[in-house]
Parts: structure tokens; C-alpha cells; sequence
């Protein structure tokens, strides 16, 4: 149950904004709070780098079956009435070869919405200043 809980939501954090031209502050709250997560120098600031990682390590845990992609085969029969039109929706937004299905390469370096936007100076990297804008919008 704990991957519907917790994997589930950050897979759409990765991904529900790409269809918007700007993310929600809900998008945008959710983006801060795995920042840190991702931080992975614990130096206080995300970079693009890190959060690409961040996106390498949540594809492991999304792939259920193991078999390299992402596609409704992935989402537990439980949440499948609720989760998987949302992976229809970032298979639409991500797949880059329009296969119908997210490879690792598509999930991992694909568009980053909520970073851009949080991402002030354009420099590739969040610092403690932009990451406090972000959590008081």
C-alpha cells in the first residue's frame, strides 16, 4: 500500500504539470517538499543533476513489473480506477518516441515544469532563496 501512498503522488508531481503552462502552487508545494529529498550533497539547494537522479531512482520504484518502462501494467489493481488515466496523461507527456510507454531516458529527462518555474535565475540550480519563494507562493 505504501507505493499507492507515496510513489504514486510523486510520479505525478514529476509529471502533471508538463500539460499546464505554469505549475499550481499545489505542484509547486509538493516540488519543495521532495527537494530536499533529492538534495543529495545535503548542501540545501537541488540541482538539475540531483533532481534527474531523484527522477532515475522514483522510475526504479514505479516499475513494478521490472520490465524497463511505464505503463498502466505498472499502477496496482487497486488504485487502477483512479492512477491510471494520470499515467495515461504523463505517458502522453513524456513519451518522446510516442510508443505509448515511458522508458527510463523519457522519465528521467523529460520536461521539468515545476523545477523551470522555481528555478528563477535559469541557472540549473535551486538555492535556499528560490526554494523559500517557492513555499510562500
Amino acid at each position: 500500500m505504501k507505493i499507492i501512498t507515496f510513489a504514486f503522488p510523486a510520479l505525478f508531481l514529476v509529471t502533471n504539470a508538463v500539460a499546464a503552462p505554469v505549475a499550481t502552487s499545489a505542484q509547486i508545494e509538493q516540488m519543495v517538499s521532495r527537494a530536499m529529498e533529492a538534495d543529495t550533497n545535503r548542501d540545501g539547494m537541488l540541482t538539475r543533476a540531483e533532481w534527474q537522479a531523484w527522477r532515475s531512482a522514483q522510475f526504479t520504484r514505479f516499475d513494478r513489473n521490472g520490465d524497463g518502462y511505464l505503463t498502466n501494467a505498472d499502477v496496482p489493481a487497486i488504485a487502477s480506477g483512479q492512477m491510471a488515466p494520470k499515467m495515461q496523461a504523463a505517458i502522453a507527456a513524456f513519451d518522446a518516441n510516442h510508443d505509448g510507454r515511458l522508458s527510463r531516458d523519457e522519465f528521467v529527462n523529460g520536461p521539468m515544469l515545476v523545477f523551470d518555474q522555481i528555478d528563477l535565475d535559469h541557472n540549473g540550480v535551486l538555492d535556499g532563496h528560490e526554494i523559500a519563494l517557492a513555499k510562500g507562493r
